[in-house]
């Protein structure tokens, strides 16, 4: 579907809902994969209001396979809860109406904290200070309404399964035996140095600096919640140094201050 398309459905799935204005200004959002992310406005009589659609592929094709109307309903228990995320609007989560299931929520204006520290427009210290408060918010609270699907995806990194002698723990590949061996002996230290175990939170399960925008009066957004499971909350640090962190050179003050503010909250 071309963009002057979903403008049209756009503009019937907001008549519907007694929403008086003009859909304008659809052009796609860079970053993110697994869905097709939009930015659009609708223009009434008041202004204009800037608005986020996440939509499945039109086509079916998928990276993955996350569910929008699970993803409406985790964002909704979360602004119930007052959480620092942006505010989930509408959707319609079967595609009866837009032609592939799709999630509406407020558009964030401002850099995302990736954006942020590459180009030194803030302390690296200050986005630590921001991400960890914004990740035990998340994970210190006792969210009512988070549906029983996210539940069920539930598990502690203590508990996962041994695989030490599996998959690419095997000498093929150009790597050489050598490499193999190293990865035996990570992966035997991995089951000899579990962790101790911590009460299941809410898991965002993409918690990078990227998924968290500054907005313009200086708090954090936390967005794209595709992936988000009742788990042990040390997922999202471990995403958090994969995904960005470390290259920043802030790991170590994110793990002493996750340590202390996120697990003992």
């Amino acid at each position: 579907m071309d963009n002057a398309g979903l403008c049209e459905r756009l503009q019937r799935f907001f008549a519907a809902r007694g929403v008086d204005g003009e859909v304008a200004d659809i052009a796609p959002i860079v970053g993110g994969f697994s869905q097709i992310t939009y930015r659009f406005t609708v223009r009434s009589a008041d202004g204009q209001q800037a608005y986020v659609l996440r939509m499945d592929r039109m086509s079916g094709e998928t990276l993955t396979s996350t569910d929008r109307a699970l993803e409406a309903k985790v964002i909704a228990a979360l602004n119930n809860a007052g959480a620092p995320v942006p505010l989930a609007l509408w959707a319609d989560p079967d595609g009866d109406e837009l032609g592939a299931p799709t999630l509406i929520s407020e558009f964030v204006e401002g850099q995302n904290m990736l954006q942020a520290a590459r180009s030194g427009a803030r302390d690296a210290t200050d986005l630590v200070d921001l991400a960890t408060r914004a990740a035990a918010e998340i994970h210190g609270g006792r969210h009512r309404g988070i549906p029983r699907r996210a539940r069920r995806r539930g598990r502690r990194l203590e508990q996962l399964p041994r695989r030490r002698d599996r998959g690419v723990a095997r000498d093929r590949g150009p790597a050489g035996p050598n490499a193999c061996q190293y990865l035996r002996y990570l992966a035997s230290w991995l089951d000899t140095h579990r962790p101790e175990p911590v009460d299941l939170r809410l898991v965002h399960g993409e918690f990078s600096l990227a998924n968290l925008m500054l907005r313009p009066d200086g708090e954090v957004s936390v967005i794209d919640w595709e992936y988000a499971h009742i788990g042990d909350p040390r997922m999202d640090f471990g995403w958090c140094i994969q995904r960005g962190a470390r290259s920043l050179r802030i790991c170590s003050v994110i793990t002493s201050i996750w340590c202390v503010g996120v697990i003992a909250s």
